[in-house]
């Protein structure tokens, strides 16, 4: 999601840095515009720390040990079998 946005407005902008079009036309002037915006902001800061926290659970949680049976080929693998 975020490389299709990158990608839509790094395409966009040349065209306002070249004057085909201005800044100012660009800009949109719809009236309560950034609530939408702080939306977008509240639900990354969620997922954001969604994801940290996840992860930080992860690396504390140790690995179960192996054991030689769970290293071991299975025995359609062996050699000599």
């Amino acid at each position: 999601m975020l490389a299709g946005w990158v990608a839509t407005e790094v395409g966009r902008q040349p065209w306002i840095v070249h004057l085909t079009l201005r800044t100012r036309d660009a800009v949109s002037d719809q009236p309560g515009l950034f609530v939408y915006f702080y939306a977008t902001v509240a639900v990354y800061a969620i997922l954001s720390t969604s994801l940290v926290a996840i992860l930080r659970r992860l690396a504390r949680t140790p690995l179960p040990p192996l054991t030689p049976a769970a290293t071991a080929a299975p025995a359609s693998e062996r050699v000599g079998s």
